[in-house]
């Protein structure tokens, strides 16, 4: 298993995992971290106690223990188009999102936490451009980043 980002030609020829849940967040409706929490929240479901922060956020991308399926996998679509006027916004969503597809991966990362959470597949694919390839590359991010 290897959680992260996929960066691919075109978003319709992504593979799913068994016993997954795939969902597609559009990047040209966030605009602003208020879009990118109630995408998430909306796709993933989260419970009513979100908070809509970036802590909150965190937490609940990190647990998901409300819903049956063991893999999560994301298409972000119009990636260019998310956060048009927001670079450090973008960045900071990217970074987080990366970050749960490795925490998801290396389960248990604390003592006591592999009782109640395993290991699960966490990828992220986004269609080939050169604004997610140098933006991942400024961040650097370079493991754990697989160009298809």
């Amino acid at each position: 298993m290897e959680n992260g980002f996929y960066i691919v030609d075109q978003l319709d020829t992504i593979n799913t995992e068994p016993n997954s849940i795939v969902v597609t967040i559009e990047g040209a409706s966030i605009q602003n971290m208020d879009d990118f929490y109630n995408a998430f929240s909306d796709a993933f479901s989260f419970p009513e106690y979100f908070g809509e922060n970036t802590e909150a956020f965190y937490e609940l991308i990190n647990d998901l223990d409300w819903l049956d399926e063991n893999a999560f996998i994301i298409i972000l679509k119009d990636y260019d188009k998310m956060f048009a006027n927001d670079l450090d916004d973008k960045q900071m969503c990217l970074e987080m999102l990366y970050q749960s597809a490795l925490e998801w991966q290396s389960v248990p990362n604390y003592e006591g936490e592999e009782e109640f959470r395993s290991p699960a597949i966490f990828k992220i694919y986004i269609e080939k451009n050169t604004q997610i390839i140098s933006h991942l590359k400024e961040m650097e991010i370079t493991e754990n980043v697989f160009i298809l």
